[in-house]
Formats: structure tokens, sequence, C-alpha cells
């Protein structure tokens, strides 16, 4: 039951049922200044020099963390068209748009003295209990969007500093060991590729990104009836491709091993009208479903449905 006064301008009750009520719960607006992102302006570019400003993109936020090595490079001149959106040191940041969400922090956390420690309130953001609020929150459109509006009336529950403390050291020594793990994982991974490898007889060639080497000359007769892609005869390509060929195992190419393969139908939209007994509703997945380890993770806020005509489902679903 919701009472009347209770009631936030929505009538749907899923947003009722999500939006749990905690004892001594604030608003994040109540505790925390609310500032909004911005894309690149129209004609400006990301650029080469790494001395330039950076830029944080939603791809750059790996595991609730900010993956620095990939940050974009913006001129002077961008700069001071997006200063006012400025990422500050020790500052939180949560992801509005398309990829809904994510948390992270510039740099570290700083302490201070109010009701409520940063790092507390990184980890009750990343909680299932608030992103539950959060999914129930964002406006779904053509790209998913969660308004600053909507952020401030998340509910926290404010605990007091020493039970704040001891939920921050219970998960940092969560993820100490969890990236302790994934490092075993990670050399376990390597050692098998060096085994494999070993046995195969394969040495891998080493690339070099010099100017010398990234220019390269091919017949026309290599190129006749394949690929105009340089990438497919560059110095590199063509050394790995003689590595191969040098093993002493026999080899087939892939297709001979691959029972079925079908391109796949991104479809059309799930708002457009269509002939019902010909398409048929269903869940879509992208690249970007997949993160950095191969693990494919569908997120509610992420996921996509599209209209996809049933002879084509035929052909394409995956089955176990």
């Amino acid at each position: 039951m919701v009472r009347w006064g209770e009631m936030e301008g929505r009538l749907d009750l899923l947003f009722y049922k999500l939006n749990r009520s905690f004892k001594n719960a604030v608003y994040v607006k109540d505790i925390a200044d609310i500032k909004g992102g911005k894309r690149l302006p129209k004609g400006h570019h990301y650029i080469q020099d790494n001395r330039g400003y950076k830029y944080l993109r939603v791809k750059d936020i790996q595991d609730n963390d900010v993956d620095y090595s990939s940050l974009y490079n913006i001129t002077e001149k961008t700069f001071q068209i997006l200063n006012r959106y400025e990422l500050n040191f020790g500052e939180l940041f949560i992801s509005i748009a398309g990829t809904i969400g994510k948390i992270g922090c510039f740099n570290k956390l700083l302490e201070d003295k109010s009701s409520i420690n940063p790092k507390y309130l990184k980890y009750i953001l990343q909680s299932d209990v608030i992103q539950e609020q959060i999914e129930a929150n964002y406006i779904q459109t053509t790209i998913p969007k969660l308004g600053l509006d909507r952020i401030g009336k998340l509910k926290i529950p404010l605990l007091p500093k020493e039970i704040q403390q001891q939920i921050i050291d219970v998960m940092n020594n969560a993820y100490l060991d969890k990236r302790a793990k994934e490092k075993q994982a990670n050399e376990l991974l390597s050692s098998i590729d060096t085994y494999i490898l070993n046995e195969l007889g394969i040495t891998l060639p080493e690339r070099d990104t010099s100017m010398e080497a990234r220019m390269f000359q091919t017949t026309f007769r290599q190129v006749s009836g394949r690929r105009f892609d340089p990438k497919l005869f560059d110095t590199h390509s063509q050394n790995l491709f003689a590595t191969i060929k040098n093993v002493k195992y026999p080899k087939e190419p892939l297709k001979k091993l691959i029972i079925h393969s079908i391109a796949g139908d991104w479809g059309i939209d799930e708002e457009m009208e269509v002939k019902e007994n010909k398409y048929d509703t269903c869940l879509v997945i992208r690249a970007t479903e997949f993160d950095n380890l191969y693990n494919l993770k569908l997120e509610n806020s992420r996921v996509r449905y599209r209209k996809i005509k049933k002879d084509r489902i035929k052909q394409l679903d995956i089955q176990p």
C-alpha cells in the first residue's frame, strides 16, 4: 500500500516497490551536490597528444573504477567549453545514459566530517538495493537515461559512522581478494597460452610499430579476389601467417570445423508496427554485452529487445 502523501508524481507500482523505505533514510540530494556531464561538442574531436586534457567515457569505467590507460584526450579549446563539467579530485561519478548506474570515483575519495563517508556512499550506490532504485527511475527510450533529479531522489540508508566504516572495511577487503584471484586467474590463462604455443612450436612475432614497419607493399595477384584491407597484408599479419604455416601439425581452415555459421540481424525497433505473424520480439546480443574477459553480461538497464523476422530467428537462435 502507498499512501497518497507518499506519492512522488508517478503511478507505476514497480517504482514504489523498489523505492524502498529505510530506517533513517536520506535522499542523495540532501547529502551531495549533483551535477551533470557533457558530450563532446559538435565539430570537436579527440586528439592523440597525451598532454591534452582527459575525457571520461562510460566505457572507461571498468569494475566500478576508472581505466586511466583508456582515457581519450581533448584540446584546451574543447576543455574550455566543457570546464564547468570538470570532474574534481575525490568526486564520485555515475553513468546516466546508455549504460546506467556505473559508479566510480576520480582518484582517491577523501575523508570528510559530514554525516556520510564518501567511500560508504560509493559502495552503497553500487549495492543491489540502490541499483534496483536506479533501474526503477531511469527513462526507457532508444538510449536509456537517468535524470539528475531522479539521482537526487535515490534513498540512501544513513547509518552511524562506525557502521559505515565497518562496511567500507568489508568491501575493501572483498575487492582486494577479488583482484588477487583475478590476478591468479590471468596468470593461469597466460601459462596455458604459453604451454599451448610451445607445444605447437609457435613463437608469436613481435609487433613493430615504427613508421617503417607500418609501410609495406603487396602484389595485385595477392589482393585480387580478396579483401582490400591493409591489415590483412601488413608486415605483422604476414609474419603471423608464416609462423602458423611453418607449424609441423596439420592445419585446417576454421570454416571446415564449424557446423553452422550465420551473420547476426539487428532487426527493427520494438515500437515499430509490423505484421505480428511475421515478427517476434526477442533479446538481441551485442558486442557491448561482453566484458574485457569475453564473458557475456546481460544487464537489465542495457539489454535491447528488437523485432526479428521469424524465419531469421530459426537461423539465428543460439542453442545450448
